[in-house]
């Protein structure tokens, strides 16, 4: 067992990993259907609506920036839409990371455990 393997705790080693589901490539090769719609990943059959796709075109230049982190226009329009103040709306890189967000938030695992510093690698760099 590897070194790393060692600092997770046992309650989450025994988690199951997540399981996907098969790719479509997958489906393709065992089962040769006529039509694909995968929607259980959140893919959607049809593609980007035509609005999307020419939004997507016209604003290209903007892809090679990274994005407001706060996402502060994104969270004024959806306050501003369904009438919430914008310290309502909370945005993430989907479910997970907002589960994740939110449980350090709430249960304190924000602060990390001894267990989760790497210690030995940081006192290296550091000592002189």
């Amino acid at each position: 067992m590897s070194k790393a393997a060692n600092m997770v705790r046992a309650e989450v080693s025994r988690l199951s990993p997540y399981n996907s589901g098969l790719t479509i490539a997958e489906v393709v090769q065992r089962y040769a259907p006529v039509r694909i719609a995968k929607l259980g990943s959140n893919e959607s059959p049809l593609g980007p609506s035509p609005t999307l796709a020419t939004m997507m075109q016209a604003g290209a230049e903007m892809f090679r920036l990274y994005p407001d982190p706060a996402g502060r226009a994104l969270r004024q329009a959806i306050a501003a839409r369904y009438e919430f103040g914008e310290d309502q709306i909370i945005l993430g890189n989907g479910s997970e990371d907002l589960l994740s967000v939110i449980s350090r938030a709430v249960c304190g695992l924000a602060i990390p455990s001894p267990r989760s510093i790497p210690r030995s690698p940081c006192t290296r760099i550091t000592r002189r």
